[in-house]
């Protein structure tokens, strides 16, 4: 078992690791390194990665035994209302150490086509594994249905057995559909308490 420093360390580590990748940028392959990570600037809003603005929640360094994986990352303004709802139900709930992480690790200027998504996600999935197993969680919540239809078929069987979603932070502010939300972290939390008993 490792300790949550040793995890928030090597967390950090898959962190620059991360923002080094050119995977995805195939048709730049003839191109030095130091350009293809250019380009994969020029393609990208901004990092991946945010450290928490508040005190709420850890994000991408929490060392909890909890994960939840969202499709992307955002392409809008980082935090949005959507965003500090979502902190406050992940604090309200004893979530506040939970490792927070997207299957898609490039923060895209525009809205990308399933195809590439597809290639994306296949592309990222080892750093994915690569946070499951630094963090050994006990439960595995996707944020929303298209996060939880990838993992769900992709994940190895260990991994899925610990699977569970919520709807989308996003869409249940958009939507009105708070209430929603709110049961299913009550579902969550009721399910990571009855693990942690047995």
């Amino acid at each position: 078992m490792i300790m949550d420093a040793d995890k928030e360390k090597s967390l950090i580590n898959l962190t620059i690791t991360i923002e080094k990748c050119i995977m995805c940028y195939e048709g730049f392959m003839k191109y030095p390194t130091e350009l293809r990570l250019k380009f994969r600037r020029w393609y990208n809003i901004d990092p991946w990665f945010f450290p928490p603005k508040n005190d709420l929640v850890k994000g991408f360094l929490g060392a909890g035994d909890v994960v939840f994986i969202c499709m992307r990352p955002s392409t809008g303004t980082f935090p949005s209302p959507a965003d500090e709802q979502f902190y406050k139900l992940l604090k309200n709930n004893g979530f506040q150490d939970a490792h927070i992480t997207d299957l898609v690790k490039c923060r895209s200027r525009v809205k990308i086509e399933k195809r590439k998504e597809e290639k994306e996600v296949e592309n990222c999935f080892g750093y994915l594994l690569k946070e499951l197993e630094i963090i050994e969680p006990s439960l595995i919540v996707a944020v929303g249905d298209k996060a939880y239809n990838y993992l769900n078929g992709k994940l190895p069987q260990r991994y899925k057995d610990r699977l569970d979603k919520i709807i989308h932070y996003s869409y249940a502010k958009r939507w009105g559909k708070e209430q929603v939300l709110e049961k299913d972290f009550k579902r969550v939390r009721q399910r990571y308490h009855k693990a942690a008993i047995i």
